[in-house]
């Protein structure tokens, strides 16, 4: 009896003894409450209320932030904008004028495969691109493999048409994007110049395209009524000759050497040229441009003191004194043609101390 109660005796004395070690140091954090049982590692706290979970109370709840039609989205939104069936972009080329062919199908962006792909094929993306009517096709997806369909195989083109889906295909396809197609369209289109290297956009080196790509124009034989060609082509009046690569030295081919132009002529290619030459791009040729310079017109006046007037005295005349507005009788003003071929607007100041005008006819 007295071994009974010796064991009840120290098991409630232990009981209690654990109980105030959980109590007084409770593993239980941030308000945990220790509940405790027998042995004295059996615990198990209590989080309800204190924002947090977990074995002691040591994990913080987080509650998601509810959203509304309102709320703002801190993540941005892409959207891709979607295409118009038969449409064409290159994709992954170092230049804009090249890449992976992708074609639009049902607004959004497929690839072609390279089974039959040749440069007549290529030719018509350029063409449908505007990047000239000539190209260059590529196999193996050698502009990076694509995503999505497939949506042209065995492409066959005769090199008329002005869209690739106009060319004859199949739709369903045995390929992997690893046969996407891929062109190089020219970087410009064979005749065209340019001007670069220049303060502004009236002046450079000229630079003409041949075969697709930039070239430069030697020196030799360069004069004004060559530079008067180029500016004309630009859509300016007239050009003043430059040489020794004033503008800096291009780069790639030669294309011209020689140049004698009449000066009637549209496009410097039309000129009398040879195209084999003994130049190094420190001859390339520039020009400096002008722009057009219009006429202002006729137009007629009336003065209380002077009657009604028609000025200026001829169309060439760039300045005129008109009776003033609103001023003194007999006062004149000066007024200039601007290049745009507008009147500026009469000098008032001059009015209180000029004369009656001279040269005016009554009309």
């Amino acid at each position: 009896m007295k071994k009974y109660l010796a064991a009840f005796l120290f098991c409630t004395f232990y009981s209690v003894l654990v109980a105030q070690v959980c109590y007084n140091d409770s593993p239980c954090m941030n308000g945990g409450e220790c509940i405790q049982y027998s042995p004295a590692d059996n615990y198990t706290c209590n989080c309800t209320g204190t924002g947090y979970e977990g074995v002691n109370c040591t994990e913080l709840i987080v509650t998601p932030t509810p959203t509304s039609a309102f709320s703002v989205i801190s993540t941005p939104l892409v959207c891709t904008p979607p295409c118009n069936s038969g449409s064409l972009r290159l994709v992954n080329g170092s230049r804009s004028n090249e890449g992976r062919v992708e074609v639009c199908q049902n607004g959004t962006w497929g690839t072609v495969c390279d089974d039959s792909w040749d440069n007549t094929d290529a030719g018509v993306v350029c063409r449908q691109l505007g990047l000239g009517t000539s190209g260059t096709a590529y196999i193996r997806a050698h502009f990076g493999e694509g995503n999505g369909s497939i949506v042209l195989d065995d492409v066959a083109c005769d090199g008329t048409e002005q869209f690739l889906v106009n060319c004859r295909h199949n739709s369903s396809h045995n390929c992997g994007h690893y046969e996407d197609a891929g062109v190089t369209c020219p970087a410009c289109i064979d005749g065209s110049i340019r001007l670069a290297g220049g303060f502004n956009s009236l002046e450079g080196l000229v630079e003409i395209c041949s075969g697709g790509a930039w070239g430069t124009v030697c020196d030799d034989r360069w004069d004004s009524t060559d530079a008067g060609v180029v500016c004309r082509q630009l859509g300016y009046a007239s050009g003043t000759s430059i040489g020794r690569a004033y503008f800096g030295q291009g780069n790639g081919s030669i294309v011209m050497d020689n140049v004698d132009c009449t000066g009637s002529e549209s496009h410097l290619s039309n000129c009398t040229h040879i195209t084999d030459h003994n130049c190094c791009h420190s001859e390339d040729a520039g020009v400096r441009c002008a722009r057009a310079v219009a006429n202002c017109s006729m137009e007629t006046i009336a003065s209380s003191d002077r009657g009604t007037f028609e000025w200026p005295e001829t169309m060439s005349d760039r300045t005129a004194n008109i009776p003033c507005p609103n001023g003194p009788s007999g006062a004149i003003a000066n007024r200039t043609c601007t290049n745009n071929g507008t009147w500026e607007s009469p000098d008032i100041e001059s009015c209180a101390t000029t004369s009656v005008a001279n040269g005016f006819r009554n009309i």
